[in-house]
């Protein structure tokens, strides 16, 4: 399954690249009644193979586990986009978890020029790469990150994809079930700007 939320780094804000991806992780650290501990443990015992992603459109939480085990999961899954905990001392960690994506690419130059590439192509804030700039992700803190959540963690455009061994009527009282209280809103439109420098 793959929850595909349109909240992806296009919706950072202004001089805060990366947001989205600090808060993609920091939403996994903890949700619902439990705390990070637990929630890491109770995906395991589930046999969850889980993973979250950042693209420039999307904030993406996705996993593989037995059919059997799909209703549980999609529950957790929920947790983290409906009653995350967000707590103060997981945040640090979140935005250091981000800063090593952002110097691992110092590793890859593939990757650097493909990130340049896409920088000089698209306008802002398009072009920008998810993992944001370290200046950015010294700026931002708790609070502001809970306010973007808010904002735009929505059902509104959300893509739940599911494919294995069930049935839609299987699966839909699972999926209405998890997802009750996930409030619609009106997220804020995002902010577009030039193109990166062409030579």
């Amino acid at each position: 399954f793959a929850l595909l939320i349109p909240a992806g780094s296009a919706c950072d804000p202004p001089g805060g690249s990366g947001l989205a991806s600090v808060l993609c992780d920091w939403m996994t650290r903890g949700a619902g009644r439990r705390d990070n501990r637990a929630f890491s443990m109770e995906l395991d015992r589930l046999g969850v193979q889980h993973g979250q992603t950042v693209s420039a459109a999307h904030l993406s939480l996705s996993g593989v586990c037995l059919a059997d085990n799909l209703s549980a999961a999609l529950t957790l899954t929920a947790d983290m986009v409906c009653r995350p905990q967000l707590p103060n001392d997981e945040f640090e960690p979140s935005v250091v978890s981000v800063i090593h994506e952002l110097q691992s690419l110092e590793d890859d130059p593939r990757q650097k020029v493909m990130l340049e590439l896409v920088r000089r192509c698209y306008p802002s804030p398009w072009g920008q790469p998810p993992e944001g700039a370290l200046e950015d992700l010294g700026r931002l803190t708790p609070d502001t990150v809970r306010t973007h959540f808010a904002q735009f963690i929505k059902p509104q455009g959300s893509i739940l994809g599911i494919a294995g061994r069930v049935t839609l009527a299987e699966v839909l009282p699972a999926v209405n079930a998890a997802f009750a209280d996930w409030t619609p809103g009106a997220p804020p439109a995002m902010v577009s700007g030039a193109r990166g420098p062409t030579v």
